[in-house]
């Protein structure tokens, strides 16, 4: 999680760091802009919109929380890009 090089990789459909546009998870946009129909699915990592929440998912994945909500949302982030394939992180309500 702590590679500078992926960190260093821009995706231009996500508009973010982390990973590069042929690991990009959102392949129903991918497809689009290549003017095709999309045939795959997103690659979703879908959680509730609290802190609590994400807190839960950092140290499910063996993360320790950091101490504010901003440093939490980064974690999760680079969590998300590296997963193997990377993961689109959807907050639910």
């Amino acid at each position: 999680m702590e590679c500078q090089y992926r960190r260093s990789m821009y995706c231009p459909v996500c508009i973010s760091y982390g990973h590069s546009p042929r690991m990009c998870p959102n392949k129903v946009a991918w497809a689009i802009r290549r003017g095709k129909k999309p045939t795959e699915k997103n690659i979703e990592l879908k959680i509730p919109n609290t802190d609590v929440a994400i807190k839960d998912v950092l140290k499910r994945n063996g993360i320790q929380p950091g101490t504010t909500q901003l440093e939490n949302r980064k974690r999760l982030h680079d969590m998300a890009n590296s997963m193997n394939p990377p993961q689109m992180i959807i907050f639910i309500n």
